[in-house]
């Protein structure tokens, strides 16, 4: 009499219907996961954006701007496209093309970025100490539109940028929300 080894069809077929249900139930944690490291990867740009920004006022010794930018070429509000670094020759708060110092991609495609700026303002300056004229911050939210931030990106009166990273942290120094 012979042994058969290996599986029965009713077998393979159960094994893969189990496997199949466990992937339904998985997914749209996988999927949450790829949004919160994509929102990460924006908020790391920033970050050293800003210090690339700073660090470069301070070592050419000269008055810096940073805006954010969706085309390269002049600023608005739109930070999560790109930043643009600009020394402003003529004194009118736009990226000139002489004067354009270092565009930085953030590359912002899965989340979504809030900004707090004195006054409503679109940018900032670094002086030649490395020191904003204004204090503000980032918030980087994952494009699911989860009401828990992803980080958090603030800096001071000495133009140091800050990373926090946790959502309770992000929470208790923040009146900035995710949802709406």
């Amino acid at each position: 009499m012979k042994i058969y080894r290996g599986f029965t069809l009713p077998e393979l077929l159960f094994t893969l219907a189990i496997a199949g249900l466990l992937g339904l139930i998985a997914a749209p944690s996988f999927l949450s996961t790829g949004e919160a490291a994509g929102a990460s990867a924006a908020a790391g740009n920033i970050h050293r954006a800003l210090q690339h920004a700073r660090t470069l006022a301070k070592m050419q010794a000269r008055r810096l701007y940073i805006c954010g930018s969706d085309n390269g070429s002049e600023c608005n509000k739109e930070w999560g496209k790109m930043m643009l670094l600009f020394e402003d020759k003529n004194d009118d708060k736009l990226p000139d093309s002489d004067e354009l110092v270092q565009k930085y991609l953030i590359n912002a495609r899965h989340s979504v970025i809030q900004t707090r700026l004195g006054f409503g303002k679109k940018l900032f300056s670094y002086n030649n100490l490395g020191r904003v004229d204004l204090t503000g911050s980032f918030l980087v939210c994952a494009a699911d539109h989860s009401p828990e931030p992803v980080r958090k990106i603030t800096w001071n009166a000495t133009g140091r940028p800050y990373v926090l990273k946790t959502a309770t942290k992000v929470a208790a120094h923040s009146d900035m929300t995710c949802s709406g």
